[in-house]
């Protein structure tokens, strides 16, 4: 099973890689690792003990950052925990951003 995450649409953005396109905070986008984790660790049919992140691009950084350990410190201050066990693997395609480096976005991928 696969969940794309949407960073974008929700918050009414329409693109993603230009200089007057608004960001979204780092802080959100981990945020919708975080909620795509427990989302998925709630469904019946999905084992919790093997629920991995992939992301392209600046979903690379993300996807990487969801098993990070100063990741989740960072935001254990900000009230937000990632239920156990937690992402059990990541990976990143090209992780980075796009052609300006004020402006790094792209969806993050969560499978089990």
């Amino acid at each position: 099973m696969a969940l794309p995450v949407d960073s974008w649409t929700p918050r009414g953005l329409t693109e993603n890689c230009s200089f007057s396109s608004p960001d979204v905070p780092n802080t959100e986008r981990f945020d919708d690792a975080v909620g795509a984790f427990r989302y998925l660790a709630s469904r019946p049919y999905v084992d919790r003990e093997h629920i991995g992140v992939i992301g392209w691009s600046n979903g690379g950084v993300f996807s990487m950052a969801a098993i990070n350990g100063p990741s989740h410190e960072r935001a254990r201050r900000r009230g937000v925990i990632l239920p156990e066990p937690g992402y059990r693997a990541a990976v990143g395609f090209y992780p980075g951003g796009c052609r300006h480096s004020s402006t790094r976005r792209s969806c993050v991928l969560c499978s089990c």
